[in-house]
């Protein structure tokens, strides 16, 4: 069942009329259908998604990592986890977490076969939900969501889960 956590002009007024238009449709509807299943239960957790994804995504401009530069492939290729770099609004990262998010979402191996799927902005807000509410990256050693530090408002551990730092 759908939830109506978020608009369109929601996110509009967060981001501005600059964000694609195909990006900030996918993320309304992923949010609306996957948000509460993938912990965005509250104003708080539903801020800090939108917030987070917000940044990493140049304000729903960008699908993937360096997706401001012209030649992304090729600055892509240099980075270890080179092909599993990132995409969605969160930038999502590594063969492990490719790995697990599409034996969760499809029941097999296919992004991990074919990364680009998460260029797809619906199945990149998808894959940012679950790395939100259910995986559990090493950068806070496994532990817990990210969705439930941002259930609790805890917005500094939450940027330093997404970005390894406050830097973002």
């Amino acid at each position: 069942m759908a939830e109506n956590l978020i608009s369109k002009d929601v996110v509009y007024s967060i981001v501005g009329n600059g964000a694609k238009e195909s990006f900030v449709s996918s993320f309304v509807e992923a949010v609306n259908k996957y948000g509460v299943k993938y912990g965005i239960i509250n104003s708080a957790s539903l801020a800090a998604f939108v917030a987070q994804c917000a940044h990493e995504s140049g304000g729903f401009q960008w699908y993937g990592e360096s997706g401001y530069l012209k030649n992304q492939d090729a600055v892509n290729k240099t980075k270890s986890y080179y092909p599993y770099y990132g995409r969605g609004p969160l930038q999502v990262t590594h063969k492990d977490f490719y790995d697990a998010f599409s034996k969760s979402f499809f029941g097999d191996d296919r992004a991990v076969k074919n990364p680009n799927l998460l260029n797809d902005p619906k199945i990149g807000v998808i894959a940012s939900l679950y790395w939100w509410g259910v995986y559990k990256p090493s950068v806070r050693g496994g532990k817990i969501p990210v969705a439930q530090e941002a259930q609790k408002g805890n917005i500094n551990k939450v940027s330093v889960y997404v970005n390894g730092g406050k830097t973002g």
